[in-house]
């Protein structure tokens, strides 16, 4: 491996990989990335564009606005904590670990308001992080309001949350500005609890629209009736009244397939070139056509 930290490509997961596993004993390992995974799902939930994952030959740092609120390196760790949700153990300096302002500055640092480092060794912190979870997370939403450190984009090393997620098979955001390269990393389908689902981005879709003839429609129902002539079912039967003409007209040739438009009439000639069926059967039809 590289003696020199410049020389870590942090977009390749395998040589993330290999620098995270000389950090960590192996024994701790797999422990270690199930905790910054969760603490990545703390972060993005917060603000998906203010956090990055930093990485050295030194300390891993995982970033929320201006603050590193989760580092560990070779048997130490630093925690970022909301101090009025500690549990009551942590409050005392005890045995446990050393509970201060964040980088040991005198009074509180601004950009993290109300909170503390639990500074402790990584074996300890590892025990510990199920009880700090839930105050590690409020600290990490108040950093979360505060901008984004500039570096921290610079820093950012997509390909050890990529790693993480190969490793623990489960899928972890990217930050909202990383690339769609460093965001397209093939990960494993299967729900878990790291597992986050951005929908509801606003997209222009322009699309070709061939208008129909609603006469053409109700002539074509009068013909047939509105009994599917895929499944014979008619819907209002078996599902009520609310029901009645609810009912799909496919033409046997595509409308989208006519060079120009198409004037018909309500004859059996007409008739002969539609079809009654539900909405069930609307994409098999679509796809039966487009092969025809």
């Amino acid at each position: 491996m590289a003696e020199r930290r410049n020389e870590i490509d942090r977009r390749i997961p395998s040589a993330c990989g290999e620098v995270l596993s000389q950090l960590v004993p192996t024994a701790q390992l797999r422990s270690v990335m199930r905790v910054l995974g969760r603490s990545i799902q703390a972060a993005h939930k917060a603000d998906p564009s203010k956090w990055g994952l930093r990485l050295d030959f030194r300390s891993v740092m995982l970033k929320v606005g201006m603050v590193e609120v989760f580092q560990f390196g070779n048997d130490w760790c630093s925690i970022n904590v909301k101090r009025d949700d500690l549990p009551m153990e942590f409050l005392s300096q005890s045995s446990l670990g050393t509970l201060g302002p964040p980088y040991g500055r005198d009074g509180r640092y601004k950009y993290l308001p109300g909170c503390d480092s639990w500074r402790t060794s990584l074996s300890d912190s590892l025990r510990s992080y199920a009880k700090l979870r839930s105050a590690h997370a409020a600290a990490i939403g108040i950093a979360a309001m505060y901008r984004i450190n500039p570096s921290t984009k610079r820093t950012h090393a997509p390909g050890l949350v990529a790693f993480l997620a190969e490793q623990l098979s489960v899928a972890l955001p990217q930050p909202a500005y990383a690339t769609v390269a460093q965001r397209d990393f093939r990960l494993p389908e299967e729900p878990s609890e790291f597992e986050i689902f951005e929908e509801g981005t606003v997209m222009r879709v322009e699309v070709n629209r061939f208008e129909r003839d609603r006469r053409a429609r109700e002539r074509c129902i009068e013909h047939y009736t509105s009994r599917c002539s895929v499944c014979d079912v008619e819907l209002a039967d078996r599902y009520g009244p609310e029901l009645t003409g609810k009912i799909q007209v496919h033409h046997l040739k595509p409308l989208a397939s006519l060079a120009a438009r198409q004037q018909s009439t309500p004859s059996p000639t007409f008739a002969q070139s539609v079809r009654i069926a539900t909405t069930s059967f609307t994409r098999p039809i679509r796809r039966v056509r487009s092969k025809r």
